[in-house]
C-alpha cells in the first residue's frame, strides 16, 4: 500500500510538472505572437504620456509580462483566462517612458489590452483608476480651464510597515507625477491592503512637491 501512495504521488507531480511546462510554453507562443507584439506597442503608444509627447521616430520594446492572473490555454493554445502587465520600454526624441499595457481575457479565446498608467506602479488597472481622483485631490484638484490633466509617471517606493490584520501583502507606497497646464505635482501615495480591500491614501498635501511648469514659471 504505501509503495501504490508513493506512486500515485509521484504520477500526480509529474503530471502537474507537464501541465505546467504546457501552460508555459503556450503563454511563451502566445506571446511570441507579431500581431499581438503589435496590437501590445500599439495600445502603449495609446498613453497619455505619450499622446502628449507625441515623437514620429520613437522606437518601441515590448518587456516580459507580468502574471496578474494566471494565463490558462486549451490544447491548441487559445487562452482561456487570465491576466497580464506588459511594460514597454519607449524611447526618442530625447526622452524615454516605461509604459505599461493592461492584456486580459474576456472570454474564451478573446483577448483584451488597454493602457496602464506609465512607470513602475504596482497597483493593478482597477486599482489606478481608483486611485486618481485621491490623488488629484490632493494636488489640488483639476486646474481650471485645462482639460489636459493626466499621470505623467508613477514610482513604486518601497514597502511601507508589514501587512495589517488578514491582509495578504504589505502595504506600500508610490509617487505619482500628476500634470496638467500650468503645474506638475509628485503626489505620494499609500496602498494600505486589508482584509475587504486596499485602502488608499493620497498626500498629506504638505508632502505633495507642486511646481509650475516651464513656461508658466516667471
Amino acid at each position: 500500500m504505501p509503495r501504490y501512495v508513493t506512486s500515485l504521488f509521484l504520477c500526480l507531480t509529474l503530471a502537474a510538472a507537464a501541465a505546467h511546462a504546457d501552460e508555459s510554453e503556450a503563454l511563451r507562443n502566445f506571446l511570441g505572437d507579431t500581431h499581438l507584439k503589435q496590437n501590445i506597442i500599439n495600445t502603449a503608444a495609446k498613453s497619455t504620456a505619450i499622446t502628449r509627447h507625441p515623437c514620429s521616430t520613437a522606437t518601441y520594446g515590448v518587456e516580459d509580462a507580468i502574471e496578474l492572473r494566471p494565463m490558462k490555454f486549451d490544447p491548441s493554445g487559445n487562452p482561456q483566462a487570465g491576466e497580464l502587465k506588459i511594460p514597454v520600454k519607449e524611447d526618442g526624441c530625447g526622452a524615454g517612458h516605461l509604459l505599461n499595457v493592461y492584456l486580459w481575457v474576456q472570454r474564451e479565446s478573446s483577448i483584451a489590452v488597454t493602457p496602464m498608467l506609465p512607470g513602475t506602479s504596482h497597483a493593478e488597472d482597477t486599482l489606478q483608476k481608483q486611485a486618481y481622483p485621491y490623488v488629484l485631490q490632493a494636488a489640488g484638484g483639476p486646474e481650471p480651464n485645462c482639460p489636459t490633466g493626466y499621470i505623467e509617471d508613477t514610482r513604486y517606493v518601497g514597502e511601507a510597515g508589514k501587512p495589517g490584520k488578514g491582509a495578504k501583502a504589505a502595504p506600500w507606497k508610490e509617487v505619482w507625477t500628476l500634470q496638467s497646464c500650468g503645474w506638475t505635482a509628485e503626489v505620494p501615495v499609500l496602498f494600505s491592503p486589508g482584509a475587504s480591500g486596499i485602502k488608499i491614501t493620497a498626500g498629506p498635501k504638505k508632502d505633495v512637491k507642486k511646481e509650475p511648469t516651464e513656461q508658466n514659471k516667471l
